[in-house]
């Protein structure tokens, strides 16, 4: 069985007050990317900077309501690159800011 923590990238200093504190109890986290439509720091800069600092393993949520192809092809070639341990796309909650982008569902996104 494998423990998984769901850790919600707003401020660097709960990052690493958290993480600091939990990593040897979880396997992996997982990375919200702006939960509620608000946005926070970017789950793959989150992910590729716990691995980096931490060697911890994580998973950044990607929130299709954000992204076109083009960007959420370069999100998945920053994954591979990073050998990051994966991706969740999601179609996510409307932005508070912003409209939605509206080019790629999940569907889509498998193709």
């Amino acid at each position: 069985m494998e423990y998984v923590f769901e850790l919600v990238p707003f401020k660097k200093e709960d990052i690493v007050k958290i993480v600091s504190s939990s990593k040897d109890f979880f396997d992996y986290y997982t990375l919200p990317e702006g939960p509620g439509g608000y946005p926070g720091i970017s789950s793959i800069a989150t992910s590729i900077y716990l691995k980096t600092v931490y060697s911890v393993e994580s998973i950044p949520h990607v929130r299709l309501y954000d992204l076109n192809r083009l960007a959420l092809l370069s999100i998945a070639n920053a994954v591979k690159e990073f050998e990051l341990r994966g991706l969740l796309l999601l179609r996510g909650d409307k932005p508070v800011e912003g409209v939605i982008v509206n080019d790629i569902g999940s569907e889509e996104a498998l193709i």
